[in-house]
């Protein structure tokens, strides 16, 4: 009897944790999920290389026009701000025949 009833009570503890969990998990989840899906109105201006041209180039955007997001191509800000955007994107970097310079790699 003893043992038994033991087996329902940690039954019993074990859903009541997974319960707590879900609860915790529903009412979080909106904190996480509003920044990540909320739209980017601002422009954005994407910097694909490093060099003096292309920071001449970001610098005159950013003094040209308001609210302008600045992101480095390839960095967590740029995979989280480039979907969600409803302005206009530029991209800055280097271009040639070969393809376009991001990095040290070159996009075709």
């Amino acid at each position: 009897m003893f043992p038994e009833c033991l087996r329902k009570f940690g039954r019993q503890h074990s859903l009541l944790k997974i319960e707590c969990a879900l609860l915790v998990i529903a009412l979080l989840s909106p904190l996480w999920v509003m920044p990540f899906s909320t739209p980017v109105v601002a422009d954005v201006v994407v910097v694909m290389h490093h060099d003096s041209a292309v920071s001449t180039a970001v610098r005159t955007i950013t003094e040209n026009v308001p609210d302008v997001q600045v992101v480095e191509y390839g960095s967590l800000e740029y995979a989280l701000t480039i979907h969600r955007t409803f302005g206009r994107v530029v991209w800055v970097s280097h271009g040639s025949e070969k393809g376009i310079l991001a990095g040290t790699q070159i996009l075709s």
